[in-house]
């Protein structure tokens, strides 16, 4: 069967199978199988027959006959009064008329219903494509008006039957929605497919009975279903959920050639980053937004460096819905950037590995040179010979402070003077408070667990949120290995305005080794200048919001043109608000998608 919605320049169409088993275990892999082959049929044989690429030539005919099919029962339905006004049975012709004309783009989901009766609640199923439901006589009971009757055999062809009367009641259709039901499958192509219209009738109210269809990522058997409308068919489609195989499936928006949904899939495996570029104003923060808040739904957290405050804000729908923790640097981050990761604290050179690392960032940070990068490294070093690290008895020496770096930084430059102004340079960082001196009052590992903003825009001065940035980044790295390997995302990286660690030393290598761990990053600039090459190597989808020339010129390297974009620059250079050039992993080209909007 399919329930069919022409609505403005969509058919919305539902392929649904349904499957009658008694037993205690009915629901086998080869069964949803089964049911899932049979909608993808289905699928393939309407739009083999009207929404073929390139189209058919008799296309325009057979058009005319679906929507004939369509407006019989449109027509049918006004003149038994089951249309609801006039205004209604006026915008539905309006639509069908636009099915006619071949400007409306076909929009499917698979559902399966199997009926078993004596059978125990069961959780919707995904299966590929499809939806599936265990009906339960508790489900037929409580939310519809069939009776039922244990000697009627199966049937291929649902019955409703009025308590008052021996007879099936006859089917009439409401207008606004026609279930379709395909009588013979298509053979060569579905050439010789026949449809035929019917609706359900509720006998005791006499009038039409909406058509149940459960939320298919509700954890909660005990719910009452949802019946879904045209003005909900979207947003339900929207909606990100957790697939068999553990992946975040993530619609984004839908492919304005063929109006399929596009999604970013979330997974270990692959290349699950996110890269997501243009000028202000056209979508960037709704999208990032919108990927934070649908994974919250699904219990993935997110760790987001905020520049501008704007995910921070106490009192914004976002703050409100997802309620993240929210750490302010400007009181300091609480960690010590020269503790020694778990994994490598028993090695007795671990001590001068992290030195190096540390010395590293700072020259990122405050452009130092090789000299000047010596010279850090030779305070910090210092520092933890100080502190009793070069002492393998010791076990427990703590961390050294940020004073006592800086304390030797200064002695070593005064008896070097080859490596000037270093401690100019890196002041800030050492007299502004990026850390704090104790750390006791927040548990940093927490911000894992659940979505947190590292609120950077508190600080004035940019070297120091790159500073605060880049050592954020290199936690997460540090302490991921401590996680052990993972087969599912459990943590989203996002940086917005992600050009302010552009250059960062950490970020390729979480997004090369972060993926196992179960993290994925997402990163959202208005320029690719100056990222590091490896950042766009690593990120496997990639959302290209309007960019204005030249930059798009360059721009247009990250993705691969489809067949029928001529000039794929002018096409980025002149995208309306919303719409972006998508291309996951899956896509063998990009394509120009309208993009899902936030909604908290």
């Amino acid at each position: 069967m399919l329930l069919v919605r022409p609505i403005k320049q969509r058919l919305f169409i539902d392929f649904v199978e349904v499957k009658y088993r008694s037993g205690d275990d009915v629901v086998s892999a080869s069964l949803l199988d089964q049911m899932a082959d049979q909608t993808q049929i289905t699928d393939n044989a309407v739009r083999g027959l009207y929404f073929s690429d390139p189209p058919r030539l008799d296309a325009p005919i057979l058009r005319c006959q679906l929507a004939a099919i369509l407006r019989f029962y449109a027509e049918r339905a006004y003149r038994h009064g089951r249309m609801g006004s006039e205004q209604k049975y006026i915008e539905l012709l309006d639509n069908i008329g636009r099915v006619e004309m071949g400007l409306t783009r076909m929009t499917p989901r698979h559902r399966g219903f199997i009926v078993n009766l004596n059978g125990r609640p069961h959780k919707p199923i995904k299966r590929d494509d499809i939806t599936v439901q265990v009906l339960t006589g508790i489900e037929i009971d409580r939310d519809t008006d069939f009776v039922r009757n244990s000697n009627v055999a199966e049937t291929t062809e649902p019955v409703s039957v009025s308590p008052d009367v021996d007879a099936p009641a006859p089917m009439e259709p409401d207008g606004n929605s026609a279930i379709v039901e395909q009588l013979n499958t298509a053979e060569d192509g579905g050439n010789e497919s026949k449809l035929r219209t019917v609706t359900e009738v509720s006998p005791k109210e006499d009038k039409v009975s909406p058509l149940t269809i459960p939320d298919p990522e509700t954890e909660d058997t005990n719910k009452e279903p949802m019946t879904v409308g045209e003005d909900d068919f979207e947003e339900r489609n929207q909606s990100a959920y957790i697939n068999s195989q553990h992946e975040i499936v993530m619609p984004l928006g839908e492919d304005d050639d063929s109006g399929q949904p596009v999604s970013w899939v979330g997974a270990v495996k692959g290349s699950p980053h996110l890269f997501i570029m243009g000028i202000p104003g056209q979508g960037k923060s709704w999208s990032v937004l919108r990927l934070i808040s649908e994974a919250s739904r699904l219990d993935v957290p997110s760790l987001i460096l905020d520049f501008h405050g704007q995910f921070a804000t106490p009192e914004s729908p976002f703050t409100k819905s997802v309620k993240p923790t929210i750490l302010s640097v400007a009181e300091g981050l609480p960690f010590s950037p020269f503790e020694i990761s778990a994994t490598v604290s028993g090695a007795s050179n671990s001590w001068k590995m992290n030195a190096f690392q540390v010395s590293e960032i700072l020259q990122y940070v405050c452009d130092l040179g090789e000299m000047q990068r010596d010279l850090v490294y030779e305070a910090i070093h210092d520092s933890y010979m100080e502190a009793g690290y070069d002492d393998p008895s010791q076990t427990d020496a703590q961390p050294p402070s940020m004073a006592s770096v800086y304390k030797h930084l200064k002695e070593l430059e005064q008896e070097r003077r080859g490596a000037k102004n270093t401690v100019a340079r890196v002041r800030p960082l050492f007299e502004f408070g990026l850390f704090q001196d104790t750390a006791e009052n927040i548990d940093f590992a927490s911000l894992y667990t659940n979505t947190s903003i590292i609120d950077l825009h508190g600080v004035s001065m940019e070297t120091m949120q790159i500073a605060a940035g880049a050592f954020v980044l290199r936690k997460v790295y540090k302490d991921m290995f401590t996680w052990g390997e993972s087969d599912r995302l459990r943590l989203l990286v996002v940086l917005d305005e992600a050009h302010r660690l552009a250059k960062d030393i950490t970020l390729p290598k979480l997004m090369k080794e972060g993926r196992k761990y179960g993290i994925a990053i997402i990163v959202a600039s208005q320029t690719m200048n100056d990222f590091h090459s490896e950042v766009l190597q690593n990120a496997g989808t990639k959302v290209l919001f309007r960019t204005n020339f030249p930059q798009s010129k360059r721009v247009i390297g990250c993705v691969k043109p489809p067949h029928y974009i001529a000039d794929l620059s002018t096409t980025l250079e002149n995208l309306a608000v919303g719409r972006a050039l998508v291309q996951t992993p899956d896509m063998s080209s990009c394509a120009v998608v309208s993009m899902y909007p936030y909604q908290p």
